[in-house]
């Protein structure tokens, strides 16, 4: 079954540096990898989680 990694502009700095995409398209199905959602910056914008939860294990 072919693969196609998605990784957009904003994020092929990133993506290269850990060495991986944030999501893999096969089969007709998305796999993310379970990088949060955030801005170019790394940041998580506030409209998009307002009430944020404390990290675990700190």
């Amino acid at each position: 079954m072919p693969k196609r990694a998605v990784t957009p502009s904003e994020f092929r700095a990133a993506a290269e540096q850990l060495r991986m995409s944030p999501a893999i398209l096969s089969g007709g199905f998305a796999f993310l990898t379970g990088v949060t959602g955030g801005d170019a910056q790394g940041q998580i914008p506030e409209e998009a989680c307002p009430t944020r939860a404390r990290p675990s294990g700190r």
